[in-house]
């Protein structure tokens, strides 16, 4: 791993003796611009949940609060809790509308129904009544996604970026090679396979433009205690590798948002309503989620290299799972279209917080 000297000190402090302060001091002040977001944060609710004769989604209301309990100084922490409610949420939609015998309860076949039932309802209105610091707004749920994903920090696409054309380089290198050591398939990332598998499109786009590139500057071989990959890319090479990530991500946003094929592809992989609504929730959040719970990465803001930056991507991800969280139970029928005014007022928020 490679070291942030300060950093590390400090962490190897707060795990040999914790220090609340000490760790706080670690993050940007609640006072900091990058958390002026939070000001104009609104909350779901649903006037049906009030008792005594309503409540709220159980187990997605318990998560909720210990998400609002890291609000603002730890979104990343946020996002992950946030992720509980939204996987209780697609779970229970799951289990409502597949009455089939010997169905089996999974992210995959929940997430792919949540997709389906939201872009169903691509086209249907959200409208935010006028309140003392903004006007009246009315926005398809279609329009308000697109809002959210264009809104997404650099570094967000970064991260699919970065995992796609990893996982391209050690699908490639993940035989024997002559004077080197293999590299296990089980280094691949999961998200990585899921792309390959659910966006073929976008995986010939990628193979025939960026992953060969990212390819030729890795030599990748497993770390001496086989838990991790060091790619090799030469220090002359890093600013290529960086280079190859941006024009990757850029890519992909663009894709999604235009649902144009990337060449060379001839196709799209977006022409489904479902397919287009799923990208962000399954490449992003879910990718997000899984890398952080399964270990896989270093808690987000508590990485050695975090900065502003990740503060901001962390953020935009609480908020955009918020909004999925939002949508998922408005189709379970928990919330109102009514009920979802506050999304606008919270991407129009993070926006102008810049």
């Amino acid at each position: 791993m490679k070291s942030n000297t300060p950093r590390l000190e400090t962490l190897a402090k707060l795990l040999h003796r914790y220090d609340r302060e000490m760790h706080l001091r670690q993050l940007l002040p609640e006072t900091h611009e990058r958390h002026d977001w939070f000001k104009g944060f609104k909350y779901l609710f649903s006037p049906k949940w009030k008792p005594p004769g309503g409540s709220p989604p159980y187990i997605a209301a318990t998560a909720l609060l210990d998400a609002y309990s890291q609000l603002p100084r730890r979104p990343d922490l946020a996002f992950m809790l946030t992720w509980s409610a939204t996987n209780s949420a697609y779970n229970d939609l799951y289990m409502r509308d597949v009455p089939t015998v010997g169905a089996v309860l999974g992210d995959t076949k929940s997430i792919d129904l949540a997709a389906e039932r939201i872009g169903s309802q691509l086209h249907k209105t959200v409208t935010r009544p006028a309140g003392e610091s903004f006007s009246e707004r009315t926005v398809t749920i279609e329009e308000l996604l697109l809002e959210y994903v264009e809104a997404a920090p650099d570094k967000v696409w970064h991260f699919v970026a970065s995992y796609v054309l990893k996982g391209f380089a050690l699908d490639h290198y993940s035989v024997a090679r002559a004077g080197a050591l293999p590299v296990r398939p089980i280094h691949i990332p999961s998200a990585y396979h899921t792309f390959k598998r659910n966006y073929q499109h976008l995986h010939t786009m990628v193979a025939g433009r960026f992953g060969p590139k990212y390819v030729a500057l890795c030599q990748p071989v497993e770390t001496p205690d086989r838990t991790d990959v060091d790619f090799g890319i030469k220090a002359q090479d890093a600013d290529k590798a960086r280079r190859l990530v941006h024009a990757l991500g850029v890519e992909l946003n663009e894709l999604w948002r235009t649902r144009k094929p990337g060449l060379p592809s001839t196709s799209t992989d977006f022409v489904k309503d479902a397919d287009w609504v799923r990208f962000p929730l399954q490449c992003i959040l879910y990718a997000s989620r899984n890398t952080n719970v399964h270990g896989n990465a270093a808690t987000r803001l508590n990485s050695l290299w975090s900065d502003a930056e990740s503060v901001s991507a962390s953020a935009w991800m609480f908020i955009a799972c918020y909004a999925y969280l939002g949508l998922i139970l408005l189709c379970t029928k928990e919330l109102a279209l009514d009920d979802l005014h506050p999304l606008i007022s919270n991407i129009e928020a993070f926006k102008s917080a810049g």
